[in-house]
């Protein structure tokens, strides 16, 4: 990981904690293209009431549409925590090049209190153009997780 990884990486952690500020979950995700951010987005499923509109998941779709692209070839996508089961098949389906992650699946079941889910690194392994990075930064990102009650959360199940 390098200097532009972690400010990328930062700015991810940054919009967990809006998300958090603003009643979403403490997830945020951004989206960079030749070292340029084109696209950020904190959670927002219960904003929506859509189980599914997670940051990183939102991201993809929203800038896809946005741009009319399907490929995101040459795109990293950096998080505030290790995408899940769901964001990790959107990362798949756009061939995203690059993943970088703070707080992994593991560590956020074990505080969230949830069953264990399936890491991105086991769901995308077999894809070898999916560079995978993390956990890291991983302090930073469990503060904006510090005391966040989960039981409100699919989290949890």
């Amino acid at each position: 990981m390098n200097e532009r990884d972690e400010f990328f990486l930062r700015r991810a952690i940054q919009l967990a904690k809006q998300a958090r500020e603003n009643g979403q979950e403490p997830f945020g995700a951004i989206l960079v293209k030749n070292n340029e951010i084109v696209a950020e987005r904190g959670n927002q499923i219960y904003a929506t009431s859509d189980p599914t509109a997670h940051a990183e998941n939102l991201l993809i779709r929203d800038y896809c549409q946005r741009n009319k692209l399907m490929n995101l070839e040459g795109f990293s996508l950096y998080c505030s925590a290790e995408p899940c089961m769901l964001c990790s098949g959107a990362v798949f389906w756009a061939r995203i090049t690059k993943i970088v992650f703070s707080v992994s699946q593991k560590i956020l079941q074990k505080i969230s209190g949830g069953s264990t889910k399936t890491d991105c690194r086991t769901l995308l392994k077999p894809h070898q153009w999916i560079e995978i990075i993390g956990p890291v930064l991983i302090e930073e990102g469990l503060k904006v997780l510090e005391g966040y009650q989960f039981e409100k959360s699919n989290l949890i199940s």
